[in-house]
């Protein structure tokens, strides 16, 4: 699962969040997407909805009031 936070056909939009995204999401993953006509970014890498909940949660916490949670293929790496 992934929290998106911004889907837009504004290009000049979608950069300006992607900044903000980075910031605030880096380290969590930030992804862009480009599905004609909508550009979107999506945030996180979560294996379940609970924890994709708590990343809306705080998502909306920073101020991307209208995010929500979409259902995502993500790679899930083994950790050692």
């Amino acid at each position: 699962f992934r929290v998106q936070i911004v889907s837009t056909r504004i290009l000049e939009e979608v950069q300006e969040v992607q900044r903000q995204a980075l910031l605030l999401f880096g380290d969590e993953g930030v992804y862009y997407e480009y599905k004609p006509p909508l550009y979107r970014i999506r945030v996180g890498n979560c294996p379940d909805r609970r924890s994709a909940g708590r990343l809306l949660q705080r998502s909306r916490a920073l101020g991307f009031q209208h995010a929500w949670i979409v259902q995502s293929l993500i790679i899930v790496v083994p950790t050692e």
